[in-house]
């Protein structure tokens, strides 16, 4: 699953809510990544993310991204 989260500390709810719904490796976007706000890999973490893609990426690092995180199933 491939979610653009906005600000993943806020949005923990809803992410939990997402992973009720859907059995599948999580990838997360969010352009709070690039900015380096650690509190938001740590939401992240907590939640088992597989991968965390900052916004602003090129199509190479979204198909990365996704294998990466289908690697892990």
């Amino acid at each position: 699953m491939i979610a653009n989260i906005p600000n993943p500390v806020r949005d923990e709810p809803l992410m939990r809510s997402l992973q009720g719904l859907y059995a599948a490796p999580m990838l997360l976007l969010s352009a709070r990544f690039r900015r380096g706000l650690g509190e938001s890999s740590e939401a992240a973490r907590r939640l088992g993310v597989k991968k965390v893609l900052p916004s602003r990426f090129t199509q190479e690092e979204l198909l990365e991204a996704v294998r990466a995180s289908l690697d892990g199933q």
